[in-house]
């Protein structure tokens, strides 16, 4: 058995959209500049990408501690997945709320606040999955 053979168990990378590669070479602090920047935002959804952006800033400290304390690369591959996988619930979110105001449509009340409840979601989800 070789000592890799954990990578073979790994879901799929997922395909990180040109509107995530810049302009910084953090996918997640460019979610934020991209909704932030969005003529669809509003206070509350700033809030929320707000709280987000502050809970992956203490996953990447803890991260960091992490790596130099040892935890094995199966550990720290499995957070870095977990990240991502948050990261693309936060886009198809986002995404999904957008595409309502592109077609003309005003978002209902029950859209708004679905993406306000999944953006929490994920801002709890990366507090669950942060290593220290």
């Amino acid at each position: 058995m070789d000592e890799f053979d954990w990578l073979d168990d790994l879901p799929e990378a997922w395909s990180v959209p040109p509107e995530l590669k810049g302009p910084t070479r953090v996918h997640f602090v460019n979610f934020v500049i991209y909704v932030i920047s969005s003529d669809y935002t509003s206070n509350s959804i700033n809030e929320s990408i707000g709280e987000l952006l502050a809970e992956h800033g203490r996953f990447n400290v803890s991260y960091q501690i992490s790596a130099k304390g040892g935890l094995p690369d199966k550990g720290l591959m499995g957070l870095s997945v977990a990240l991502e996988g948050v990261l693309k619930k936060c886009w198809e979110t986002w995404l999904k709320y957008q595409q309502i105001w592109i077609s003309g449509s005003t978002p209902s009340g029950g859209d708004y606040q679905q993406l306000l409840a999944d953006l929490r979601a994920s801002r709890d989800e990366i507090r669950r999955i942060r290593p220290v």
